[in-house]
């Protein structure tokens, strides 16, 4: 028995609302259960409503496609990052800037024929083969990937915040680091289109 008549109006607002919300499909979809009546539930059920959620719903999910155009903007983005920062902090200019600068692409080509080339290719591969058509936004990458990636990251920063590589030496390390970087990220772009259109076909 209700006393005052806005705590009535108030308590039959919720018991309809939360009735609607609960039966809504995509709640239920989302948060895996169905309450049959307002009276079931008790105001959004408190104990079955958030113990449902799964982390891995709320994570975005995209296609075998966008992972490989994902992991060539990360690849791209990283590359152009240690590039300009290379070419920016060369201090020479006229002749021996522009040695520095080839020199510095020439070793991360090569550095890419021997060691990139074989990374990405594995990416590619592994990202292909991925069992189900949707996958988390993040495995462009595998476990390993990341470790290395926070690694080679730390290695940087440490080297140019303690001063134990001059840089003079520096800036063409990021170049030369740089280059295979963009080289990889072109490689994923190329695979990226025809695999994109045979996903589209079948």
């Amino acid at each position: 028995m209700c006393f005052q008549r806005g705590s009535c109006l108030q308590n039959n607002f919720y018991l309809k609302f939360s009735a609607k919300v609960a039966k809504n499909p995509i709640v239920k979809k989302l948060f895996g259960f169905d309450c049959r009546s307002s009276f079931e539930f008790d105001y959004f059920c408190p104990a079955k409503f958030f113990p449902e959620v799964k982390v891995k719903q709320l994570v975005p999910h995209i296609s075998k496609s966008s992972l490989l155009l994902l992991a060539a903007v990360v690849w791209a983005f990283a590359g152009f990052m240690l590039f300009s920062k290379g070419v920016s902090g060369i201090p020479e200019s006229g002749r021996i800037f522009w040695i520095k600068i080839v020199g510095g692409i020439a070793g991360g080509a090569l550095f890419y024929y021997f060691m990139f080339i074989r990374i990405s290719a594995k990416h590619i591969h592994r990202i292909k083969n991925l069992e189900k058509k949707r996958q988390p936004f993040y495995s462009f990458f595998n476990l390993r990937s990341y470790i290395m990636m926070a690694s080679m990251i730390t290695l940087g920063v440490t080297l140019r915040t303690t001063g134990i590589v001059p840089m003079v030496y520096m800036s063409v390390f990021y170049v030369v680091m740089g280059t295979p970087l963009l080289l990889s990220a072109l490689r994923f772009m190329l695979h990226y289109f025809p695999f994109r259109k045979d996903q589209n076909i079948h």
